[in-house]
């Protein structure tokens, strides 16, 4: 079916940033990217909203949420009226956690209109400021091939020249979150560390998690072009928590606001077998537009095949293919 066909989301509110005025040189990145204006990277979606003033079903409800992560902003937001349905607000967190366990992991929320009122009524210091994060360039994995220590310097001066906080060989926190959250509900069900513990080998020998490194494993993103989250969006957060604090048991909001978020993933592969395609899903998990980068076209095409597998069976949409011969 053509795009054009597809079914578009469009969503109540989106609070975009202008990553221009962010100080983002747009214009070289839409260059790289190959279009012919800055439009389409300029503004980065940060908070959707979804309001429901009438008495929505759980199929409306569900459909809201599937159209925030759509949107591809890094926090969703569902509102509610619970006065003009009572035990909406309840069922309304029902819905996000049954979305979260059915369909994968999303940062949606879900508001009741009160809590709106309260935070229209605060002042608000509205700072674009943005922390201060270093980069961190790598030299690579050791035994890499020319090329890849090439594309690797080409992409890293790019990113920096552009703006960007550039990490390589980088984890997003994505996964440290996920554990801080096992470990609060853990902690909440009976006050020990009893279910921290797991077998350690064959045989049975337990031990307890000593961080998330101990109960995930993390790949590297060769390559990632990230951008701190402002000032106002921690302020934001921080003020969402205080209205309900199962927020940040369950979806770390304040962690998310003070993390880099990884806008452009680079994964370099000079060949195209399963090395490559876990550089796919490496990109499908973490940053909002992953790039496959390859020497050339047979390469490419070998990869793409790969690209459109996971497209059908695991969802993966964000992630493209790019030729970097250095001819």
């Amino acid at each position: 079916m053509a795009l054009e066909e597809s079914y578009t989301p469009r969503v109540d509110v989106v609070w975009y940033l202008d990553l221009r005025e962010l100080g983002l040189d747009t214009t070289q990145l839409s260059d790289y990217f190959g279009f012919e204006d800055d439009e389409q990277y300029r503004r980065f979606p940060l908070v959707a909203f979804e309001i429901e003033a009438s008495d929505p079903t759980t199929k409306t409800m569900t459909a809201d949420l599937a159209n925030l992560q759509a949107i591809g902003a890094p926090i969703g937001i569902l509102i509610v009226d619970e006065e003009r349905e009572g035990g909406l607000y309840r069922r309304g967190k029902r819905i996000v956690r049954t979305f979260r366990q059915l369909h994968g992991h999303t940062n949606c929320l879900c508001l009741d209109r009160s809590h709106l009122t309260d935070l229209v009524n605060r002042e608000w210091g509205g700072s674009t400021d943005q922390p201060a994060f270093e980069h961190d360039i790598s030299e690579g994995a050791g035994g890499e091939k020319e090329w890849s220590t090439r594309t690797r310097r080409q992409l890293a001066d790019m990113g920096k020249e552009m703006g960007f906080v550039v990490k390589e060989d980088w984890i997003p926190d994505d996964l440290s979150q996920a554990y801080d959250r096992h470990r609060d509900l853990w902690q909440e069900a009976d006050g020990t560390t009893d279910h921290e513990q797991y077998a350690w080998d064959p045989e049975g020998e337990r031990k307890t998690f000593r961080g998330w490194r101990t109960y995930y494993t993390g790949s590297k993103i060769d390559l990632t072009w990230t951008m701190p989250y402002p000032a106002s969006f921690k302020e934001f957060l921080t003020a969402v928590v205080d209205l309900d604090p199962d927020f940040e048991t369950h979806t770390p909001l304040l962690r998310e606001a003070e993390s880099l978020h990884p806008l452009y993933g680079f994964e370099l592969e000079s060949s195209a077998g399963k090395h490559a395609a876990g550089g796919v899903l490496n990109l499908g998990a973490y940053p909002t537009v992953g790039q496959i980068v390859v020497p050339n076209e047979t390469k490419r095409r070998r990869i793409e095949t790969k690209i459109e597998t996971y497209e059908q069976a695991l969802g993966i949409r964000n992630v493209e293919t790019q030729v970097m011969d250095h001819d």
